[in-house]
């Protein structure tokens, strides 16, 4: 019996690589970039497309399709390759009217400690908090926007604390969660339960319900989950792992995604088939870290944590760091922990937000003590994230 499943197994995974090369590899990728970096002239075509894309009903469509969607595409392996597809829904749509459109991507863990200071939520890019009785969005990309799903109204957003937004997850435990986990499910997890739904209960509104794709925001933080999904899939053997429970049992590369019927193993490898897309942080053809982006080791300065922690949060790191870092405690890292500074908790995952989406709380209680772990350890030993933007 067991020689039988390991036949299985063997014949399986074979039949997954061959099935993924059977892709047609694509002619010409387009790069989606950090919404920072997109100029003023990009962003305003990008601002023509978007308006083009609600007017037509494009954008009233996806909010639907996620609506109606919502409880088998959150919460299981689904969560994954549905987004890439509505991601790539929504840039096919774009370039209709403009050839050259692609979405870009929000790195929101950068603005971990103070989100709503973020450029990115100011009037030059996605606009603010909503205002006055209705909490409309009035200013930004799509201030004073009429939506039409799922009733005629203004586009709106409720920040969760005023006009400011609780402490979200950091860089540093986006980056270790990615380094620990050796599942596609226990990755999908724990960043679900984590960045993605700090950033939708954080700014509110339509985001925080199952019509987000009406607010732009919603394609920015999809597209940087699918960003941190395939610097994962990059590590190791990760690359077509898709594992875990669905809806119906078991899961399989030979499943359907909701909605578009394509086959999961067929979006598992950008630059394949209709994934004809990359991020700037993480070119085709090249493995392993990327060296530009929030999540890279270098640009924490991981190499400067103690070893022992650096082993059990950033095992990655640990490994190519090697003995050189071995006992590493030295005394100027830890005479820096002197309470002068301090990692903000991310917030607790509301209950309500946890029901909508059929979340088991106990699993976002355990995921948020990990990241309140790794900031305790991470502060025992002086560690400063550069990314930190003050109380």
């Amino acid at each position: 019996m067991k020689l039988l499943l390991s036949c299985a197994l063997f014949l399986s995974s074979i039949y997954q690589a061959v099935n993924s090369q059977q892709l047609t590899q694509c002619r010409s990728i387009s790069v989606r970039r950090e919404v920072r970096s997109i100029p003023a002239n990009e962003w305003n075509s990008i601002q023509r497309t978007l308006t083009r894309i609600r007017d037509d009903g494009w954008l009233a469509w996806m909010a639907r399709v996620h609506t109606d969607n919502f409880g088998v595409v959150h919460g299981n392996p689904m969560f994954f390759p549905f987004h890439r597809m509505v991601l790539y829904d929504f840039e096919r749509v774009g370039r209709r009217y403009d050839p050259n459109f692609s979405v870009p991507y929000w790195d929101s863990a950068r603005d971990f400690s103070r989100p709503a200071a973020s450029s990115v939520l100011s009037p030059r890019y996605i606009g603010t908090n909503g205002a006055g009785p209705n909490n409309c969005v009035s200013n930004g990309i799509q201030g004073g926007w009429q939506v039409s799903y799922p009733t005629r109204r203004c586009l709106r957003r409720v920040y969760n604390n005023g006009n400011a937004i609780q402490p979200w997850y950091s860089p540093e435990f986006v980056e270790s969660l990615t380094q620990r986990s050796t599942t596609l499910d226990s990755f999908r997890s724990g960043l679900e339960y984590s960045l993605h739904g700090a950033v939708h209960i954080g700014m509110g509104g339509d985001m925080g319900a199952r019509e987000a794709p009406n607010d732009l925001a919603f394609m920015l933080h999809h597209a940087n989950l699918d960003r941190i999904w395939w610097r994962w899939q990059k590590i190791g053997q990760n690359m077509m792992k898709y594992d875990g429970n669905g809806p119906s049992g078991r899961v399989s590369l030979d499943n359907r995604i909701t909605v578009y019927g394509d086959t999961v193993s067929s979006v598992m490898r950008l630059g394949y088939g209709k994934m004809c897309f990359s991020y700037d942080t993480d070119p085709i053809g090249r493995n392993g870290f990327g060296k530009r982006d929030s999540l890279s080791p270098s640009g924490l300065n991981l190499t400067n944590v103690d070893a022992s922690v650096l082993t059990k949060y950033f095992p990655l790191t640990a490994k190519e760091v090697g003995t050189r870092h071995s006992g590493m405690k030295s005394e100027r890292i830890l005479s820096s922990a002197d309470g002068s500074y301090k990692m903000p908790y991310p917030f607790p995952m509301s209950e309500s937000f946890a029901k909508m989406h059929g979340y088991n709380l106990e699993v976002a209680k355990k995921v948020r003590k990990d990241a309140v772990d790794l900031i305790d350890d991470l502060q025992k030993y002086g560690y400063r994230s550069p990314y930190y933007q003050g109380a």
